[in-house]
């Protein structure tokens, strides 16, 4: 009887106790806080406007008064984000020595999503070097821990397949078509537009490195539709890219220059340098 009443009593005394604690006025953050969030605020605008630089500035001051303020957490995540715009700018040891960074600190703090997500960026820049071996390794190890979130690991799939591309192994074929077809069916299942058209995107440069040129043609057209229904600049243009490499091998010249010069036009909009110096070095 005891027992049951005191059961009984709790959800009392728990309103009760949250009665007495919404009287309390929230603590107001201190000054250095919202400094740091405003900043962070003010690098994802930058980063919205394609300021790469001053993107990664604005995070790096971020990560250094979260660090300060001994909040780790903020400190990775800023960090992170200064990675990725110093990938963007094609500052490519900054963003690795930012990635690892953060690194430490999500593996200090078993935060694992954010741990495959350093990852992640790490493999691209070590694909971005031609060391394709360890950013396979490091997308395998990325790609492990992101099992719980669709998104992370639809996104590190796709990513994978392309390392996995660019390494050139012929024996890597029926890896990189299933990753692709796992990422599709994640994208898919979460409704995710443009995870499915980089899906496309992607299938279309694997059917392209091994000399399918019909299935490429199919895929990248799809992807070059989906990508203009998105407004995506970014997509559209590696899109483009793929195309004028489809027309190329298929003897088509006059659309592969119109193909390479829209991906000119689009790489030119967005401030991707390095895309912009590859599609230089292809002709």
């Amino acid at each position: 009887m005891n027992a049951l009443r005191i059961t009984l009593l709790l959800p009392a005394v728990i309103l009760l106790l949250a009665g007495c604690a919404s009287t309390k006025p929230p603590a107001k953050p201190s000054p250095l806080r919202v400094q740091a969030d405003r900043t962070v605020a003010s690098g994802h605008d930058a980063f919205a406007r394609q300021n790469w630089s001053s993107a990664a500035q604005l995070f790096a001051h971020a990560a250094t008064t979260y660090a300060a303020l001994d909040d780790p957490a903020g400190q990775a995540d800023a960090l992170h984000n200064r990675a990725q715009a110093s990938q963007r700018a094609g500052q490519i040891d900054a963003a690795i020595d930012a990635y690892e960074a953060a690194l430490a600190l999500n593996r200090l703090a078993k935060r694992n999503l954010a741990v495959a997500q350093n990852l992640a960026g790490l493999a691209q820049c070590a694909r971005a070097q031609s060391k394709f071996d360890l950013a396979i390794e490091s997308g395998n190890e990325a790609l492990t821990l992101a099992a719980e979130s669709p998104a992370i690991a639809a996104t590190i799939e796709n990513d994978l397949a392309l390392h996995l591309l660019a390494r050139g192994n012929p024996a890597d074929k029926e890896r990189i078509f299933n990753l692709l077809s796992s990422a599709l069916q994640r994208n898919q299942r979460l409704g995710n537009k443009h995870g499915i058209a980089a899906n496309d995107l992607n299938f279309g440069r694997a059917h392209l490195a091994f000399n399918q040129l019909e299935p490429a043609e199919a895929q990248l057209a799809r992807a070059l539709l989906e990508f203009k229904e998105l407004d995506d600049v970014a997509g559209l243009a590696q899109t483009h890219e793929q195309l004028a490499k489809l027309y190329q091998a298929s003897g088509d010249n006059a659309r592969a220059r119109h193909h390479q010069a829209q991906a000119r036009d689009k790489y030119a909009f967005v401030k991707d340098e390095a895309a912009l110096r590859r599609l230089e070095a292809a002709q």
